[in-house]
């Protein structure tokens, strides 16, 4: 029969029949007290010679669900996997940024357009460009461009210190610049290029955004993705390549 209230263990009694709990499956060998039967059974063993589990069971925890091994095509970089997606679903949002958000379409499309520009300055495979932009999505713009037109970048963090910065771009060689114009005065004194993002974007007029989502470049995936710094605290920061 069923009853009602609290038993003497804080267990509400309304889940718990006359028959007891022996019966429910995978808790026959707990007793009232929940201690497993089988520990105190005098076989030997104390109480961390026991599993709480069977062999089954610890081959579903550590080798089933972790069998999370897929494969990948190998031959594509992570900007043409970008471009597949805004093919399939171009209006859905790619990116949030407090109150600014942008759909795939859009993000593709002000990237292509940028790394046209960026092609035109002279990038190409294994060049380094670096991107001092505060994070917004200007700077996810900036990344994919240049992806796009087939250089790698050095993401050069606003907030350096300024020596930081000047060794940087000056150990790189990064042939071209892009940053923000709020940012342009930041930059210590170099032969690169400056491109600012917020006044180049508005300006181009190449769209192609109904055309050739991918760049004509020579990129594959054994080229220069990014160089990015050590922190320089045993000595002078050094640029590991990616």
């Amino acid at each position: 029969m069923m009853r009602s209230g609290k038993n003497g263990n804080g267990v509400d009694d309304d889940v718990i029949n006359a028959d007891g709990i022996d019966g429910i499956d995978g808790i026959d060998d707990i007793d009232g007290s929940g201690i497993d039967k089988k520990a105190v059974k005098g076989n030997g063993k104390g109480l961390d010679g026991e599993s709480l589990i069977t062999d089954v069971q610890r081959k579903t925890v550590l080798v089933d669900w972790n069998n999370t091994q897929k494969s990948f095509d190998n031959t594509v970089c992570i900007h043409q996997l970008f471009e597949r997606q805004a093919q399939i679903c171009p209006q859905s949002i790619a990116l949030v940024f407090r109150d600014q958000e942008i759909s795939y379409a859009e993000l593709n499309s002000k990237a292509n357009r940028l790394a046209l520009s960026l092609q035109a300055l002279g990038a190409k495979p294994d060049n380094l460009i670096g991107l001092f932009i505060e994070r917004s999505i200007d700077m996810v713009v900036g990344l994919l461009a240049i992806l796009k037109s087939g250089a790698a970048y050095v993401p050069l963090d606003p907030s350096y210190p300024h020596d930081r910065i000047d060794l940087m771009i000056a150990d790189s060689q990064a042939s071209i610049l892009l940053t923000h114009s709020s940012l342009r005065d930041r930059l210590p004194a170099n032969n690169a290029a400056v491109v600012c993002v917020d006044n180049l974007l508005p300006d181009i007029s190449v769209d192609l955004a109904d055309k050739r989502l991918s760049l004509i470049n020579a990129v594959t995936p054994n080229h220069l993705a990014y160089v990015i710094y050590t922190s320089g605290s045993t000595g002078i920061p050094k640029g590991v390549m990616v």
